[in-house]
Parts: structure tokens; sequence; C-alpha cells
């Protein structure tokens, strides 16, 4: 096995990945504030939205319709972050309908009308989308830009990208960059991707990987699985200002599987087959694909096949790997398919 996976991939940037503004909206600015658990919360009170508990675990606690009743409620009783929280509820299901998309927008609307600055963001981001409401890209800067000046990140993120790619303005690289890096500077990890990934591109003026590397770590160290894929392969590859470092690499793309970036953990079975992941980072790598193979990831399933299959940071366990194949395979990964029929 070789680790040529890593070199055929190429650095997947944000700009390379999305392509389209929409999609890069859909992946950025949407996602505002959604806390995870806490696991020390212990109190007897009925579950509600809170700091440590965002609107996707709030659904999985009480469910769907009870949550989707209450949030209905209070919405309606004058709350408008309720009315946040229920337009987000609608738009997180599997497949929304256009009435809920344009519920969701009604009620963001409402919500900025009354003030909250997370109301207006998520508004804004639906007509640059053009999801719920007529693309309306004027409207829209608007939105993002009255949410970033009463303080909400995701308004702020959301003016820079559009300033920096130039979609429905003249383009401003420097004034895009100078808010993206403001943001970065902030509590928002996604905004230190899309400056790294502007130094990667050249967009800056010229290509700098010295420059983006530090800007990926630090956007890793928030959450951003992709961003660790980036700083796993710049690692990997090496550059004018660092060497390659395939251990450290393999520290980041542990991180990028982790956080469920699926290229992450194939980078993570390449790497282990040449020694340079750790058996901590090996077996982390592996629970995350096991979990996500659980979950009819069929992709998961079939790398999750290859440390059975190669003894990675495991017992080399050829029936279990081949379990792992056919699971893959039903859920429809060709690559699974694939190597069964290579048995």
């Amino acid at each position: 096995m070789e680790v040529q996976f890593v070199r055929e991939h190429g650095r997947r940037s944000r700009w390379g990945r999305l392509g389209l503004f929409a999609v890069a909206f859909a992946t950025a600015g949407c996602r505002l504030a959604l806390p995870t658990a806490n696991p020390e919360d212990t109190s007897d009170e009925p579950p509600r939205i809170t700091a440590q508990r965002g609107v996707a675990e709030y659904q999985e606690l009480v469910g769907r319709d009870l949550a989707h009743a209450k949030l209905d409620k209070d919405c309606r009783d004058g709350s408008e972050q309720s009315c946040n929280y229920l337009a987000q509820l609608l738009m997180s299901a599997d497949a929304p309908t256009e009435a809920d998309l344009e519920q969701a927008a009604a009620l963001l609307r409402a919500a900025c009308d009354d003030g909250l600055a997370e109301g207006c963001a998520r508004l804004g981001e639906m007509y640059m989308r053009g999801v719920g409401v007529e693309l309306d890209g004027a409207k829209g800067l608007a939105l993002l830009q009255t949410a970033c000046e009463t303080g909400e990140p995701a308004g702020c993120v959301g003016v820079g990208i559009i300033y920096l790619m130039g979609m429905g303005v003249e383009a401003d690289v420097p004034k895009g960059l100078e808010i993206l890096g403001q943001q970065c500077d902030g509590e928002r990890p996604d905004a230190c991707s899309y400056v790294a990934d502007a130094h990667i591109t050249g967009m800056t003026g010229n290509v700098d990987e010295a420059a983006a590397l530090p800007l990926y770590e630090r956007s890793c160290e928030g959450g951003e699985a992709s961003a660790c894929y980036n700083a796993g392969l710049l690692h990997y590859e090496g550059g004018d200002a660092f060497r390659s470092d395939p251990k450290r690499a393999g520290v980041h793309f542990t991180k990028a599987c982790t956080g469920g970036d699926l290229d992450g953990c194939a980078s993570v079975v390449m790497l282990s087959a040449e020694g340079h992941v750790d058996h901590s980072d090996s077996s982390a790598a592996r629970a995350a694909l096991e979990a996500s193979c659980k979950s009819e990831g069929a992709s998961a399933c079939y790398h999750l096949a290859q440390f059975y299959a190669h003894g990675l940071g495991v017992t080399a366990d050829e029936e279990r790997a081949r379990q792992f194949l056919e699971q893959g395979c039903e859920s429809g990964s060709a690559e699974a398919c694939f190597a069964l029929g290579a048995q």
C-alpha cells in the first residue's frame, strides 16, 4: 500500500471544493453558534436550548415534534430567539419542503426586525443562496452588514466572503481579507481557513504556503475538520519555508478524521501503513470510522476495512475486513464493492 493517494488527491481548499458562493455560504456563514453538549449537565430541569446545548441536540433529547411545538409556542409568545431556533429546526430537516424554507425565512425576518442580529445574518445568507426567498445579493449583503455592525460574527464572515469573491459587488480582496482576518482573530475559526485559502490560491498577490499553514492550524484547533486536512497536506508535502513532516501530517489528518472528514481518514490509513501515525491517533481515527460506518457511512466502512486488512494499529483480521467491505458495498460504496471483487 502506498501513500500516493495523499499526493494525487490534491489540496482541497474551499475554493477548489466549493466553487460556487452559494455552497460556500452553506458551509461557512450558516454555521452559527450551535454549541455541543455539556457532559456535566445533570440538571433535572426540562431540556432547553442553552449555551451548552444547541438546536440539534435539543431535538434529539425531546423529539422533533415536541421541539417544534415548544419553539413555535415560545416564538408566538414573543421570543425572537425561539423564532430563530424554530427556523433552524425547519431548515435542518432531512428534506425540507419549500414551505418549510419559506416559513423559516419569515421567522428569521421577524427575529431580525425585532433586533436579533443572528436572525439578520441567517436571513441574509438565505437571500445570498436563494433558499426560501428569491435570490437577491443586494438584500443579502445589506442584512449581513446589519448583522455584522450589530456584533454578529457570522454576518461579518459573510460580508468578508462577498468582498473577497466579488459576489454581487466589485471584488475588493484587501477589504475582504481585512474583515475575515478580524474574525479569525476573534472566535470564527472558519474565517482563518478562508484567509489561508486566499494565500494558497494566490488571491493575496502570490502563493504563500508559509502564511497559510498557521492559519489552517488555528482553524483546525477551532474545530474545522477541512482545515485540519489542509494543514496535514501541507505538512506532508512540505514547502519552501518548512520541511515535510509526515508525523505532524498524521496528527492533523487524525483530527480531520475525528471531525468527520473522510479524506482525512483515508490519509490516516495511508500514513499508518508507512508508520507515520501513532497508535493513539490510529485508534482515534478507527473509532471515528466505526461510528460513521454504523450509521451507514458507506465510505467509512471501506476505510475501516483497511485498518483490519493490513493490521494498522490492530491485529490483522481478514474476515472482519471483509465484513466491513460488504457493509460498505451494500451501503453504496463503489470502492468497497471493487475491493470485494478483487479478493
